[in-house]
């Protein structure tokens, strides 16, 4: 229960979205990971989104984007897959 307060304190102080990126759900894990976010009332939104390669020697791999409060609309999508790239990947498409 400590990762749920953990989580529910933070989306509670920020007033932006909290996005994030989930692996699609292949596995068990994967699928018990996106029921927990869901329970914290996490959206799945549509729309491709390939999490960028960690080096060059490296794939990237497809993910999904949760969000929460909202569902992220899908005239946002690429701007905000646009705005993850370059601040948490410094990676431009």
């Amino acid at each position: 229960g400590f990762g749920s307060e953990v989580l529910k304190l933070i989306c509670s102080r920020i007033l932006n979205p909290v996005i994030l990126e989930v692996e699609e759900p292949f596995t068990d894990a994967t699928r018990k990971r996106i029921a927990f976010y869901k329970r914290l009332n996490f959206l799945v939104s549509d729309g491709i989104y390939d999490q960028p390669p960690y080096s060059t020697i490296k794939n990237k791999v497809r993910m999904l984007l949760m969000s929460f409060p909202e569902i992220i609309h899908p005239n946002d999508f690429k701007d905000i897959k646009s705005h993850i790239y370059l601040s948490v990947y410094q990676y431009h498409e």
